[in-house]
């Protein structure tokens, strides 16, 4: 994690990182041009030290975390493994284990952002498509399974946008997600995301966006241009 370009009036923030061994003690205040960079810098942090640091023969726990000058938290995340015996048996733990937490507290609520709720139960890829759909203006919610994704839509009614792989845990898949949020909640924009399967003509709803993963920012962005047209 580093400075972006100039320092010159740029805030100031702490950063401290659990690299699996313990968290570290805050280190030099770091500038950032605004949260969203720190925040941006924090999830890069943690995808690589997912990537880079992962063992094997343990439980491991990953941490980062961003606060501002005056010392309030504006995000926290964490991401927790299980011990694997052979690196080609690696998979996400159950929907009962916290594998990936993500806090975020933005200091200032003046900007109305439309809301996006992505489900997705592979950590990693969490962590990339929240960037690129923060990016494009949204503010976005996470749901590890369909069950939670379907409970957030049920306890909010700002949602604007719901993106879900098709292959998701829960009492349904992502397919059936996309329907059930196209029958109860028609005015949302729906994105599906699948980087094995590739859905026929007439398998999902209408005005539904499918995307290939791997997809570039640029290909979700342009998805999610047709809001609030859709």
């Amino acid at each position: 994690m580093g400075d972006h370009g100039s320092k010159k009036n740029m805030p100031i923030f702490n950063v401290r990182v659990d690299a699996g061994e313990g968290p570290d003690e805050l280190g030099d205040p770091i500038h950032f041009p605004h949260d969203k960079a720190a925040r941006e810098d924090a999830q890069k942090a943690l995808a690589e030290m997912e990537r880079d640091g992962m063992p094997l023969d343990r439980d491991t726990h990953f941490g980062v975390e961003v606060a501002d000058e005056a010392g309030r938290r504006i995000y926290k995340a964490s991401l927790d493994l299980s011990q694997q015996t052979d690196p080609s048996e690696f998979e996400s733990t159950t929907p009962e284990i916290a594998t990936l937490s993500v806090e975020v507290r933005e200091r200032s609520s003046s900007m109305s952002m439309p809301i996006a709720l992505v489900a997705e139960d592979e950590p990693i890829l969490m962590i990339q498509g929240v960037s690129a759909i923060e990016d494009a203006g949204f503010e976005v919610l996470e749901a590890r399974n369909t069950d939670e994704a379907i409970a957030v839509l049920e306890g909010r009614d700002d949602i604007r946008v719901v993106v879900t792989d098709l292959q998701m845990t829960g009492s349904m898949d992502g397919m059936k997600l996309a329907r059930a949020v196209r029958d109860r909640w028609p005015p949302i924009l729906i994105i599906v995301l699948s980087g094995h399967i590739k859905p026929k003509m007439g398998d999902l709803p209408e005005n539904v966006t499918f995307l290939s993963k791997p997809y570039s920012d640029n290909q979700m962005h342009r998805a999610l241009a047709s809001w609030p047209s859709s």
